[in-house]
């Protein structure tokens, strides 16, 4: 409990201090699927994909075979072919 309790503390004090360009880098490098083509589906099609970044709003960056789009919460799934 004392971990996590200090983990939290730790990124509070980063996001008090202004160090948001720090949280994000973190954020990215453990982002699952970053930069690696995968399936998924996007409005019950199916579609390759890869994950490139996070904008500054919270929408998932995703580089698809027409052009890259921004996805909000449950708007993409990833399929686990």
């Amino acid at each position: 409990m004392d971990e996590i309790c200090t983990a939290i503390e730790g990124r509070y004090i980063q996001l008090k201090a202004g160090k948001m360009d720090a949280i994000h880098a973190v954020y990215l490098n453990k982002l699952y699927l970053l930069n690696v083509w995968s399936t998924f589906k996007i409005n019950g099609e199916i579609q390759q994909g890869k994950i490139y970044g996070i904008s500054k709003e919270g929408y998932l960056e995703v580089e698809l075979a027409n052009g890259t789009r921004q996805f909000g919460f449950k708007e993409i799934e990833f399929i686990n072919a």
